[in-house]
């Protein structure tokens, strides 16, 4: 296969390309996708969560307008794409333990969202039990996006709060106080995965921006990627220093040689 140019490259493992971000009018959207999960097959196509949203209103939205967006959003933030590697692998995942599923979203809408994953860098370093606001993510995102109105750049704040709310990083409504996540072995196994599509491999996977979202020690991120090997979600090998591990199943040979290609 000809070497392919590097957006290309990215857009067809699953990362999302170009400008915007779904934050500007929603969250990362966790009960809608756990909804459509729900009521669609494991090996669903496209065309049936675009079914499930727009014709079947499966998420319940009060009219066609919605539906469309919700449907748009979703794709935006997931893919909903079993032709992608990083949706196939959250999709196979999901059902391995309903209390996986929050990272498993945020993991991916992370890898898919700028935005968001732009606002990281700010929760990374507040201390857990501080509290949290929303103008804190404003002003944190203002150098980053200084071409948004104060009403736009406080609107997206709050989505982004409540989405961090939603993957296990903050905890409260009103009040958002810093804690840490929820991690299971299928997050890890979702998150050495996303690097692993990056072009990382061995240790190198276990010091990605992926990794580090999950707030674990390098022992517990270790012992968790053993339980990930022993559940069967990724193979594990580890021979003195030299750790490598691999996906089987997730990838064709086209899209590992894909993989082989990222920086």
């Amino acid at each position: 296969m000809a070497p392919m140019a590097a957006e290309e490259r990215r857009r067809v493992l699953g990362f999302h390309l170009g400008h915007g971000t779904p934050h500007d009018s929603r969250t990362i959207m966790l009960a809608e996708l756990s909804t459509l999960f729900a009521s669609t097959a494991t090996d669903a196509a496209r065309a049936d969560y675009a079914n499930a949203v727009v014709d079947d209103n499966v998420l319940g939205k009060t009219s066609a307008m919605n539906r469309k967006k919700s449907l748009k959003l979703l794709v935006r933030l997931y893919g909903l794409d079993a032709q992608t590697p990083l949706f196939r692998a959250l999709r196979k995942l999901w059902s391995d333990d309903e209390a996986s599923q929050p990272m498993l979203a945020a993991l991916t809408a992370l890898a898919r969202d700028e935005v968001m994953l732009a606002s990281w860098t700010f929760l990374h370093n507040v201390p857990y039990g501080s509290v949290v606001t929303s103008v804190q993510f404003g002003e944190a995102l203002q150098p980053k996006l200084p071409h948004l109105s104060p009403k736009m750049a406080r609107s997206m704040a709050q989505n982004l709060a409540a989405s961090w709310a939603q993957s296990g990083h903050l905890h409260g409504t009103v009040r958002k106080s810093r804690q840490r996540p929820r991690v299971t072995p299928a997050v890890v196994a979702l998150a050495l995965f996303i690097g692993y599509l990056q072009g990382r491999r061995g240790l190198r996977l276990f010091g990605t921006v992926w990794t580090e979202v999950l707030e674990l020690s390098e022992v517990e991120l270790m012992s968790m990627a053993v339980a990930a090997s022993q559940r069967g979600l990724l193979q594990l090998l580890r021979s003195g220093p030299v750790v490598e591990v691999r996906f089987p199943g997730l990838l064709t040979a086209e899209e590992e040689e894909l993989c082989h290609e990222s920086p």
